[in-house]
């Protein structure tokens, strides 16, 4: 499996769980794009990723998965956090 297909630590400092959230969609968005189904859009993804065409980047503002520097799917940082930490979004944390 990729990089990209398997979340890790690196520069961009997204969590495993808001590397999976991207990831998740980015497979969707490609899916829809291309009307693939999921499993095949995963593998174009992932070869993508060996190739160094396809990548995640993230800083406190903002995070993406680009594929060819393009934005396949992009969130803003607070709503990816709000998403993988649902006590953060309704106040608990």
């Amino acid at each position: 499996m990729s990089e990209l297909a398997t979340p890790i630590s690196g520069h961009s400092g997204l969590s495993d769980a808001e590397r999976s959230v991207l990831l998740q969609l980015a497979v969707e968005a490609v899916a829809i794009r291309d009307d693939v189904p999921r499993q095949d859009a995963r593998d174009l993804l992932d070869q993508m990723a060996e190739h160094g065409r396809a990548y995640l980047v993230g800083d406190e503002d903002c995070a993406a998965v680009l594929v060819d520097g393009e934005p396949v799917v992009a969130l803003r940082r607070a709503s990816l956090r709000d998403t993988c930490d649902p006590e953060r979004r309704y106040g608990r944390a």
